[in-house]
């Protein structure tokens, strides 16, 4: 395995994701403590993943993939949407966070961090630079649930 990001829905619902051998793998762990069992979501080639859980129960589970952020989306009910480019890149990390104002992505590109929001209505509301250090080379993110406030992590070397 080479990397590995997790979310938890309000009603209880654990994703993990797994990424091996440029594949994606979901396990589940349901409110009552069972395990669905790994799954294959993503055939890749990924090198990079992230996951966050949104208000209405769905796992974002966002790809990095060529360079290019791909974000699939579980609903409630287990359908997935089916994976779509959100970034055309060139992206080196990806993050996510997940609040009452929707899904927050957060991209490593040529150094500099971008943030991206995708609205409740689905809408996104364009990507913008929030750190123009231009030598970043790790991200992470973090939303809390209640407020809406949006924390975002980066490493220089």
């Amino acid at each position: 395995m080479s990397a590995i990001a997790a979310a938890v829905a309000p009603n209880g619902f654990f994703f993990q994701m797994t990424l091996a051998g440029g594949r994606v793998h979901v396990n589940i762990r349901h409110p009552n403590g069972a395990w669905d069992g790994a799954k294959v979501t993503d055939q890749g080639p990924v090198s990079g993943i992230a996951a966050a859980a949104g208000m209405n129960n769905e796992l974002h589970q966002l790809t990095l993939a060529g360079g290019k952020v791909h974000l699939n989306t579980r609903h409630a009910n287990g359908a997935w949407s089916g994976a779509r480019i959100t970034d055309q890149g060139p992206v080196s990390a990806v993050a996510a966070a997940a609040g009452p104002q929707g899904l927050h992505q957060i991209t490593l590109s040529a150094g500099r961090a971008f943030h991206n929001l995708r609205r409740t209505d689905g809408s996104w509301a364009g990507a913008r630079i929030f750190d123009n250090n231009g030598r970043l080379f790790a991200i992470a993110a973090g939303c809390n649930i209640s407020s809406g406030n949006l924390h975002i992590a980066t490493m220089t070397p």
